[in-house]
């Protein structure tokens, strides 16, 4: 039998907002994780990085289902996104969530950590959504259960069929 689930987390660079599409348009490609010290120094260098990323096209609707029924089945659910040595990332990360989505999240929402540190807040009670498998693999081996959004070829209608199907 499942636990009652307690907490959901959203990852939010490539799962609430087009990462990708600001790495194309300030290094010509994707980020590429077999150039990731490369592309992380590209991004330091880049002052509004992470305040001016986009928000996914139909994120406003996919909040606006998701929120109310993780309120009915009275689950918390927060903000799990990873920093980058970029002096301004914190704080960037903070201010794009006042600016995008602060109709459901507020500062306390958000958590703030290395990638590699997200799989701490795993619990049976507690689900990852997240686009990175590396995490979605640390969260499962800490007792978390988790759902991979793959961003570029599914939606947030495809993605809600999957939180519902594990709250």
């Amino acid at each position: 039998m499942q636990n009652k689930i307690e907490h959901l987390y959203f990852d939010m660079d490539g799962l609430l907002c087009n990462f990708n599409k600001k790495c194309i348009e300030i290094m010509g490609h994707k980020f590429d994780e077999e150039n990731a010290k490369k592309c992380w120094k590209k991004i330091s260098e880049t002052s509004d990085f992470w305040i001016s990323l986009e928000p996914y096209n139909g994120l406003d609707v996919f909040l606006n289902t998701i929120i109310p029924l993780l309120n009915e089945k009275n689950i918390s659910y927060h903000i799990l996104t990873g920093t980058s040595s970029s002096s301004d990332c914190e704080r960037d990360k903070i201010l794009w969530v006042n600016k995008h989505i602060s109709k459901w999240f507020k500062p306390h929402h958000v958590h703030l950590c290395k990638s590699k540190n997200k799989k701490f807040y795993a619990t049976p009670d507690s689900i990852l959504i997240d686009d990175r498998p590396s995490n979605i693999e640390d969260w499962i081996e800490h007792n978390g259960i988790a759902v991979w959004h793959n961003s570029d070829n599914e939606t947030f209608e495809d993605l809600l069929e999957k939180i519902i199907a594990v709250i």
